[in-house]
């Protein structure tokens, strides 16, 4: 049995290949972006949240692909903290975990941005 081959011209193929190699970089591309705007929307929420304490400072964020969020805050003042938590306890974050360090001058939170 034989089996016959059609050859298209090289060029042809090659603009084609050329053509979805770019389809393939934008899709690339978008879900680069995408994933980056994913990263900043939790931080811009804990930034907005956050601004209401001037004398807290954000130590440590971290954010991941699930929304999950933590992050930490520092303060000399111990009632700017217990203020900050009470904020974070009426905002959007959902299964929120907080706690307090008063040695350490710190506030944990944790949760899920929705």
């Amino acid at each position: 049995m034989h089996h016959t081959i059609s050859i298209k011209k090289p060029q042809t193929t090659f603009s084609k290949l050329i053509k979805k190699q770019r389809e393939v970089r934008q899709e690339i591309s978008l879900i680069q972006s995408a994933i980056e705007t994913n990263a900043l929307s939790p931080l811009v929420l804990i930034s907005q949240i956050a601004a209401k304490s001037p004398d807290t400072i954000l130590q440590d964020f971290t954010s991941d692909d699930v929304g999950e969020v933590s992050a930490t805050f520092s303060s000399t003042n111990l009632d700017s903290l217990k203020e900050l938590e009470q904020k974070f306890n009426s905002a959007t974050l959902e299964n929120l975990e907080s706690k307090i360090d008063s040695k350490a001058m710190e506030l944990t939170i944790k949760g899920v941005k929705y």
